[in-house]
């Protein structure tokens, strides 16, 4: 028969049970943590990449209005001296209209 054991020693075992359970559960809380911690980590520093990023495509969408704009500027310019040449060239043209009526007015009098 095995004897019989004391009210203290079973608190002691209890408490003893009880601490092992909780040593156990605050461990498991602090990995827990750890892992959250890193967790967290990777996904600031994937924010991080993200932010530089559409930094870079801003700048370069920035970029893009300058040169948009710089070509339309250039366009303007072309269609400017496209029109002037054109007026230009009536002119020329009435010109020659007019040298070559000048021309067949001489030769039937002539």
């Amino acid at each position: 028969m095995e004897p019989k054991k004391s009210a203290d020693q079973t608190d002691r075992q209890s408490f003893e049970s009880s601490l092992n359970r909780l040593e156990s559960i605050v461990e498991h809380m602090g990995q827990t943590v750890i892992t959250a911690t890193e967790t967290v980590e990777h996904l600031a520093q994937r924010l991080n990449v993200l932010a530089v990023q559409i930094q870079n495509q801003e700048e370069q969408i920035k970029q893009q209005g300058y040169q948009i704009f710089a070509l339309s500027e250039s366009l303007q310019t072309l269609v400017e001296i496209n029109a002037e040449s054109t007026a230009e060239m009536k002119q020329l043209t009435a010109i020659l209209k007019s040298l070559f009526k000048i021309s067949n007015r001489t030769r039937e009098n002539g």
